[in-house]
């Protein structure tokens, strides 16, 4: 069993993102109105800055 976890996330990076739990309630219900989870808007979000060289 434990290899199959390790597997899953092999060759994966999963940095923490710390939030207040009002940033969280906030993305969690456009998450959810979006039909996306938290770990996929993190990622476009951050991909989308990127690309359109939007400093935070």
């Amino acid at each position: 069993m434990t290899k199959t976890i390790d597997n899953k996330y092999e060759g994966l990076k999963r940095p923490t993102v710390t939030l207040s739990l009002e940033e969280h309630k906030l993305i969690a219900k456009f998450c959810i109105d979006q039909e996306i989870t938290i770990n996929d808007f993190m990622r476009r979000a951050a991909l989308h800055c990127i690309n359109k060289k939007i400093i935070p």
